[in-house]
């Protein structure tokens, strides 16, 4: 079995895995960039955070209540996407500066797309549409219109989570059918109360 890689780009097997794999280190390690920023900001504006979640497309900020103003839902929501466009940048500026310094192609290559992935990312991440970023924007444009926080269905979660608070603790219900002062019994015998000696 052969192996065909691109003829404009001659590299050997090693080396296009190489590149490859360092490829997909850096683009996962700019996942964790995204929603550390949500939390940082988060954090600056007075909002406690409770973690960053990870999994296979993406992650969550889980931030422990809502923020203050819209202003500051602004804030927090919009640093994700501007991440993205950022290193996007940045990986524009490094591809071009590298071809400018005639290094392989195939190095050049793989930083214009991370460039272009994160530009991809960004731009997705801004769609007004749940769970998105640009959801939890729609919201906060809302929020600040109308001056009343809209409900989670508009805007979502957002790729940052609200932790629900504790609910107070409540009485148990008594069991039906049993009068007052009776509690059912933990196993055989009879089920005592507040008038049995037993």
């Amino acid at each position: 079995m052969s192996v065909a890689f691109p003829t404009p780009i001659p590299a050997t097997p090693w080396a296009y895995g190489s590149v490859g794999l360092l490829t997909a280190v850096v683009l996962l390690a700019s996942l964790p960039a995204h929603e550390l920023a949500h939390a940082v900001v988060a954090r600056r504006d007075g909002v406690d955070v409770d973690g960053i979640t990870l999994w296979m497309l993406g992650g969550v900020a889980r931030l422990r209540s809502e923020a203050a103003t819209p202003g500051a839902e602004l804030r927090i929501t919009t640093v994700g996407p501007l991440a993205c466009a950022v290193a996007g940048g940045v990986c524009t500026g490094l591809a071009l500066w590298l071809d400018s310094l005639r290094v392989s192609g195939l190095v050049v290559e793989a930083v214009a797309w991370l460039a272009a992935i994160n530009i991809v990312l960004a731009v997705f991440h801004s769609v007004p549409a749940a769970p998105l970023d640009g959801g939890r924007l729609l919201r906060a444009f809302l929020w600040h219109r109308t001056g009343h926080l809209t409900p989670p269905g508009v805007g979502g979660r957002g790729p940052f989570s609200v932790l629900p608070a504790p609910a107070p603790d409540r009485p148990r219900p008594r069991p039906r059918g049993y009068p007052r002062g009776v509690r059912r019994s933990s196993g055989n015998g009879c089920s005592r109360c507040s008038r049995c000696s037993h």
